[in-house]
């Protein structure tokens, strides 16, 4: 099934999804639900070969069992922009991925192009000016609970 912007359903579950790809890349929020989402489980699923991208939070993934696909030589590699302690620390001394060759570590800076810093400048005083003139409903805002009873 595609849709107007030329995606198409992949598979209905995660194992069904990753089935045949070369990059899995993550992108869930943390929550209770979703810690450790990627485990030693779901990185079975994932093909040999395949690259795993972490831009979300780093509590999704749980970095031993990533450390053990990747020096196993399950994954072809990771990129990390988020880890589960930020600074980075690893999880265990025997499990460090700043040890390993296939694993790209950027200190929660992906973002941070000037295009996007220019886009989060512009859309927070665009929220300011919103909330000023009383108007909450139009904001960007993920959780509008948070802001229901200030309107």
């Amino acid at each position: 099934m595609k849709t107007e912007f030329g995606f198409a359903e992949i598979g209905k579950d995660f194992g069904a999804a990753v089935a045949a790809a070369d990059f899995v890349s993550l992108h869930i929020p943390s929550t209770a639900a979703t810690r450790h989402f990627i485990n030693r489980q779901r990185l079975e699923m994932i093909p040999p070969g395949a690259w795993l991208i972490n831009t979300a939070r780093g509590a999704v993934l749980d970095e031993a069992a990533l450390f053990d696909a990747l020096s196993q030589g399950r994954l072809a590699g990771a990129a990390l922009d988020v880890f589960e302690a930020e600074p980075y620390k690893p999880v265990a001394p025997d499990k460090d991925l700043r040890k390993l060759d296939n694993v790209l570590m950027t200190p929660h800076v992906g973002s941070s192009t000037r295009e996007a810093c220019n886009r989060m400048a512009e859309r927070a005083l665009k929220n300011i000016r919103l909330a000023e003139a009383g108007r909450f409903g139009e904001m960007d805002v993920l959780n509008p609970a948070v802001i229901q009873g200030r309107s």
